[in-house]
């Protein structure tokens, strides 16, 4: 028995037989937790041994057929999931071409960096309201995409500079559409959530948002932490409609004046607890 474990211990794919002269239940019982493939009691004869010698070799053949074919299965699903990473690399990689080139057009929303700044700001906050880690990721990769419909927006309304008539600001609204048509029928995970993203920013707490006049917890949490994110973003940066940036205090009290009618409390509170680093990631 001691052989028996030595041999397990160092050379685990050989296979046992044990043979012996002072058989009993308990040396069968332990030489079978120890890895005997077989135990054969004497008196023997040739035949049975070559028998289960075969037997043995038979088995171990399959095992490395089994270890073989375990391996090659290992080598496809590492092999499937770089061809899904590299799809979904894809994916993302032209959204975000389209995003820079959505951010380009954007009189609402022109400022450099704009769609990397929201990135980083709903990526503090969801952290702040104690998402998990998989879904900050997620939310940061997705919210750049947020106004990607602003590349179907015509050039006359994303050009202006002064205030926006309101027929320009009913079609600068329907990049939500365009945006959700663009993104339709992706099936990765994080552009099915820049979708969601992109449909529901503008939603307000108390229903007057738009495009479907959601309220409350019905709008996705997605979506209020980019509201929150890209609203900040767009009082403290230069705009054409807007000719500066308003103060940062001014900034603030109209971040807290929103609370409960244009954003979700929550997410304000979340918003001002990270709001130092908020302000380091600019």
């Amino acid at each position: 028995m001691k052989l028996l474990a030595s041999v397990r211990d160092e050379h685990p794919k050989a296979v046992v037989l044990v043979i012996t002269g002072y058989a009993n239940m308990e040396s069968a019982i332990q030489a079978v937790r120890l890895g005997a493939f077989d135990y054969i009691v004497k008196p023997f004869d040739v035949a049975t041994i070559s028998y289960r010698i075969r037997q043995a070799l038979d088995r171990r053949k399959l095992e490395r057929e089994l270890d073989a074919a375990h391996e090659d299965l290992r080598r496809a699903n590492a092999e499937l999931a770089e061809s899904r990473e590299e799809v979904k690399r894809a994916y993302l990689e032209t959204a975000m071409l389209l995003a820079k080139a959505a951010e380009t057009r954007d009189a609402v929303a022109a400022s450099a960096d704009h769609v990397a700044r929201v990135s980083r700001y709903a990526g503090l906050i969801a952290r702040a309201l104690s998402a998990t880690e998989a879904w900050v990721d997620m939310v940061v990769q997705a919210a750049p995409l947020h106004d990607i419909g602003m590349i179907g927006i015509p050039d006359d309304s994303v050009k202006t500079h002064g205030p926006l008539t309101e027929a320009e600001r009913r079609r600068i609204e329907s990049h939500v559409d365009i945006g959700a048509q663009i993104l339709a029928g992706a099936t990765a995970s994080v552009l099915v959530l820049a979708r969601e993203i992109v449909l529901t920013h503008h939603e307000r707490w108390d229903g007057e948002g738009y495009p479907r006049g959601l309220a409350g917890t019905a709008i996705p949490l997605a979506g209020r932490i980019v509201a929150v994110a890209d609203a900040w973003d767009a009082l403290t940066t230069d705009r054409p409609y807007r000719r500066a940036a308003v103060s940062e205090q001014a900034a603030i009290d109209q971040m807290r004046q929103g609370a409960g009618t244009a954003f979700d409390p929550s997410v304000v509170d979340a918003f001002f607890e990270v709001l130092p680093q908020i302000k380091a990631a600019r």
